[in-house]
């Protein structure tokens, strides 16, 4: 086997985590039309769109990062100068469902790294009878009831 037939080369690289933010997108897409406004809808809807935009910034190269409030959260990328609006579909801003709220601490806006440069983010999402928790490091987000609660 020559040097030139071992491994995948950059653009292969490139095509593949493509398609996983294309399917991640999809799923995202999906999760918002099934309705659903529960706390744990709500957790997997934000991790879901936290590993999409850890994906995008992998494949594009772009830093973005994720601002919030109690009322819910919203996607930038960075212009140059500033940050703006995500201009990723799979990314627009999401308002929660009325009676739920969110928590988290850290800087704001808080930059999401694909190559695992990003910050952490511990969010909590509280309604009256749940609360769940997702944690994100960066690159990869879960979901799971919040036990502290």
């Amino acid at each position: 086997m020559g040097a030139h037939e071992a491994g995948l080369t950059l653009v292969e690289m490139l095509i593949v985590l493509a398609m996983i933010g294309v399917m991640a997108g999809a799923v995202v897409l999906a999760v918002g039309r099934s309705g659903g406004g529960g706390a744990q809808a709500e957790a997997r809807r934000l991790a879901t769109r936290l590993a999409l935009a850890a994906d995008e910034t992998m494949v594009t190269d772009t830093p973005l990062a994720i601002d919030w409030d109690a009322r819910g959260y919203r996607f930038l990328g960075w212009n140059g100068t500033a940050w703006v609006a995500s201009r990723t579909p799979a990314l627009e801003p999401h308002k929660l469902p009325a009676g739920l709220s969110l928590d988290a601490a850290g800087a704001h806006p808080l930059l999401i790294g694909g190559d695992g440069g990003g910050a952490t983010l511990d969010a909590h999402l509280k309604a009256r009878d749940e609360a769940w928790r997702v944690r994100f490091d960066g690159v990869n987000a879960t979901a799971e009831p919040d036990a502290a609660t």
